[in-house]
Parts: C-alpha cells; structure tokens; sequence
C-alpha cells in the first residue's frame, strides 16, 4: 500500500492519499497526534499515521470522493506545518577554474597545455547565438591596435588564433572550447559532431564555419570530476517553463515547474499493522510532455516564441536520461496524480 501526502502552504491544507480501495476502509478517526485508518481484512488491520509535524483541529477532516476506486482521499484543511523542511536535493559547486577536461567514458584528455583557465558564466539561453557575438570592453586601451597586442591575460575572453585563450565559458549544460584548446587527435568530428577520438563516445557538436567547439558537460570530466547529470541539472532548475531539445531529434521534451518548493511525501508499506510517521519532504513538482516535430510543430513554435519558455539545448543521452527520469516518477503516483489534460505529472 502506498501513501501520497501534499501540503498547500498557501491553502493551510494537507492531502493525503492512500491506494486502498474505499471498501477497504471500515473506519476512520483522527485525534491530535494520529489519524488513524482500521482496514476490513482478516485481521482488523489498523494504520496510525503520526502528524505530529503539524498543527490542525480535528473538526477540519474531510473524506473527498475520488473516481478511482483504488484511492482513498482525505484533506485537512487549516493545517499549519510546524517547522518547514529543509531542502535535500545539493547544488554542486562549479569550478572557478578549470585544468583537465577528459572523456567521461574513457577519461581520455582533450585539452592540451593542462594549466588553469577560467571558468566564464555565459547566459542559458541562445548561446550558439551569443558566443559568436562578444565584443571588446578593453576601454583604457587603443581599439584600433587591440588585433596586435598580445591581451592573453588581460582580455578574457580571446579569440586571437595565435593565443590560447585564458578563459573556458559554459552555460547550463555547454562548455565553449577554442581550437586552440584542444589537445590534437582527442576528438574526431563526424558532420559537425564531436566524438572522442579513442571511444567514439558523444562529446558535442561545431558550427559550421566557427571556431568554437561546443563540449556537454554531461559527457566529459571537470577536474576529474563528473559534475553534471540529471540531478545537478534538476537542482539548478527553478520554478518556471523549460523546452529541452537535442542536435538531432524529432523529440523535444517540455517540463513546467509549477512548484520549486512544494511539500510532498511518497511513503510504501508492506506491514498493514503501521505506525507511520509523517516527515514532509521539500520536492519540484512539474508536468511534463513529450512534443515531436511533426505532429506538434504548432504547439513547438508557440513554446519557442514564449519568452517565458527557457529553450535549454542538451545531449541526446542527456535527453533520454532526463525523460526516463520523468517518465519513472510519474509510474511511482497514484492515478490521481499522474496526469492533468494533456500533461503529466512528476516529483524530481
């Protein structure tokens, strides 16, 4: 049997939701530390969920009806959470400075001269666009002799073809490399696709007619350390509107965060005979859907057009591990919980 809890923070009101058919239940009653559940079985089973978390008069119980046979649902309206959870989910820290870059399947290096280089924040948005687009804010210098002095360590960051640059930018999921960083032979390029040259492994992509070689952070080592996967993704994401996309792909993914602090609590149990005790944990709630290019070209221009949608280019690895992500918290809700109209629900 499962239980699902969600607390409305702006609504003072806790949800709960058992998946046990309403036959199952032959009584309930709630005192002020129990709400207690006795089960018609063969042996008068009785679950006690302790809610000492909260603060509530027991008169603020209600049973709400629910169209599926296999839940029980009841709210408690004028509930007040005692003491806020604190967040699990971690935000692991970027480097200020980076000095090895290596394949993550085969730890292979691709930068050469291995020194430190700084670690430049780009925007999240539009960065093939952006990052052809820097100009010089060196004000206290000649412009007009900016191409003959050597401004390495000065200007950050440089596209001088005969420097290397200084500096290494990325955004949520990019790094930016100039060929000058690369160390030779370390990464084959296949119709603008980079692989790594000793496992073929999927490294990133090239601009046609640019110099800037474009590295997903979810493919390769920083430091060697791996730094970004679907976890440190979701725990940069905040509430708000994302459309994932890949290079090659007919599939683009939407994800709506509705709530980047929503209370929530998933519990299963086996032992019908339960003392269950309530610990709210702080989760993202989202909804998702799956968009492909051609039966939803409307609904993707209209995304693409939104300037409240986040457009976030990611590996088609990448893409697959954070669908399959989605697809499996929202196996693990009750039915109620699984889907709204055309989208569907998950926990991250």
């Amino acid at each position: 049997m499962n239980l699902y809890a969600e607390y409305l923070e702006n609504l003072n009101q806790l949800t709960l939701i058992l998946s046990a058919d309403r036959s199952l239940i032959s009584n309930y009653t709630i005192d002020e530390k129990w709400f207690n559940l006795a089960l018609s079985s063969n042996n008068e089973a009785n679950i006690r969920i302790n809610l000492n978390a909260f603060e509530y008069n027991a008169i603020n119980l209600k049973e709400i009806k629910s169209n599926n046979q296999n839940e029980s649902i009841f709210r408690l309206s004028s509930a007040r959470l005692i003491k806020k959870p604190s967040c699990s989910a971690t935000i692991q820290t970027q480097p200020n400075s980076i000095n090895s870059i290596k394949c993550l399947a085969c730890q292979t290096e691709i930068v050469k001269n291995a020194g430190c280089f700084n670690y430049l924040k780009l925007p999240e948005n539009d960065l093939d666009e952006l990052a052809d687009n820097f100009f010089c804010h060196l004000h206290d210098h000649n412009h007009n002799k900016c191409h003959e002095e050597d401004l390495t360590n000065i200007l950050n960051p440089m596209r001088d073809k005969k420097h290397l640059r200084k500096s290494i930018l990325e955004n949520l999921t990019l790094i930016v490399l100039n060929s000058n960083h690369l160390s030779p032979g370390s990464l084959n390029e296949e119709s603008l696709d980079l692989k790594c040259s000793q496992c073929l492994a999927n490294l990133g992509y090239r601009k046609k007619s640019s110099l800037d070689f474009f590295i997903w952070k979810s493919s390769v080592m920083l430091n060697d350390c791996h730094l970004f996967d679907v976890s440190s993704l979701f725990s940069q994401l905040s509430q708000g509107k994302y459309l994932f996309e890949t290079k090659k792909n007919s599939n683009l993914l939407f994800i709506w965060i509705l709530n980047d602090k929503a209370f929530f609590k998933q519990l299963k149990f086996t032992d019908l005979n339960s003392d269950i005790k309530l610990n709210i944990d702080i989760v993202k709630k989202c909804l998702f859907k799956l968009l492909t290019k051609e039966k939803d070209e409307i609904e993707i221009k209209r995304l693409k057009n939104d300037c409240n949608v986040n457009s976030i280019l990611v590996s088609k690895e990448l893409f697959e591990n954070i669908l399959d992500r989605m697809n499996e918290s929202n196996s693990q809700l009750c039915g109620s919980l699984q889907k709204s109209n055309n989208f569907y629900f998950s926990i991250i």
